[in-house]
C-alpha cells in the first residue's frame, strides 16, 4: 500500500535487472543464462547462492532432459528466493541459509560428498 502511494504521488524510475509495465524502469543489468549440460549422476547435492542460479539450471534442464535429476538431490541453499525458486521447479530444499556465511563451513561438511556449487554470475579461476 506505501509503494503505491508512492507511486501515485511522484514520478518514480524503478533501477534493477528487468523492466516493468506500472512504472517507467532503467534496467542496468541483464541475466544472460549459458547453454551446459551436466551429468548429475557424479554429484549426491547441489548448494545454490541464487535464485538465477536455480533458473538457468532449470532452463537447461528442460533443453536436456537427462538433467532433470537434478530435483532428486538435496539442495542447499542461500535465501527465501533462493528456496522458494528451487521449489517451484520441483526440487528439494535440505537446508536454507540466511546469507552466504554458510558457503564454507557447509562446503567444509560436505567435503565427503560429492556437490556441484551452483551461483549467479561469473566464476573466474585465477
Amino acid at each position: 500500500m506505501l509503494f503505491e502511494k508512492i507511486l501515485m504521488s511522484r514520478e518514480v524510475i524503478i533501477v534493477g535487472y528487468q523492466a516493468y509495465d506500472f512504472a517507467p524502469s532503467l534496467v542496468v543489468g541483464q541475466i544472460r543464462i549459458y547453454d551446459f549440460c551436466l551429468d548429475f549422476s557424479r554429484f549426491d547435492s547441489l548448494i545454490f547462492t541464487s535464485k538465477n542460479a536455480v533458473l538457468a539450471l532449470e532452463k537447461n534442464a528442460k533443453k536436456y532432459p537427462q538433467m532433470d535429476v537434478w530435483r532428486q538431490l538435496p539442495s542447499y541453499v542461500i535465501g527465501r528466493g533462493t528456496q522458494k525458486e528451487v521449489l517451484a521447479c520441483g526440487g528439494r530444499v535440505e537446508y536454507i541459509a540466511q546469507n552466504g556465511n554458510m558457503v564454507n563451513p557447509l562446503a567444509l561438511s560436505l567435503a565427503k560428498e560429492a556437490y556441484i556449487f551452483m551461483r549467479g554470475g561469473v566464476a573466474v579461476r585465477i
